[in-house]
């Protein structure tokens, strides 16, 4: 129950902290990648907004996958240490974001993982789940 309340209260403050700073927030010494702010997020206009105009506002996405239908999925990821007790922690947040076949943004979730110990931390994954959910599907 422990370690469920940690990782409510470090998404929290994760999630503060990114919805200041503009597109990207800034990198510590216990974060690594990509985390993307909530304003940054909300100004990404469905069937409007263009994966190049994304990448020029967040950079490069740790990973793309492309569905059969000829839809994206790209991911930015920012993975987080934190002490639990005395042992590491990681977890890793996550913003997805889903383009058509020509490129326009359709929607954006994210998702957060628990990694724990977990080291080297994959920065990227994506699963079944992400791909349904670039279609409207559950997440």
């Amino acid at each position: 129950m422990k370690k469920l309340v940690a990782v409510i209260a470090l998404a929290a403050l994760v999630q503060a902290g990114c919805s200041s700073t503009g597109g990207v927030a800034p990198a510590s010494a216990k974060t690594s990648g990509t985390a993307v702010s909530p304003l940054t997020l909300a100004s990404f206009q469905a069937g409007v907004t263009t994966l190049g105009q994304v990448e020029a506002t967040l950079g490069q996405p740790v990973k793309t996958v492309r569905t059969d239908s000829g839809d994206s999925v790209i991911q930015y990821a920012r993975v987080h240490m934190e002490s639990v007790g005395n042992r590491p922690h990681r977890v890793r947040y996550s913003t997805l974001l889903s383009f058509d076949s020509h490129g326009r943004f359709l929607r954006a979730w994210t998702r957060t993982d628990d990694l724990g110990e977990a080291w080297p931390p994959t920065p990227a994954t994506l699963d079944a789940g992400d791909v349904a959910a670039s279609a409207g599907g559950p997440a």
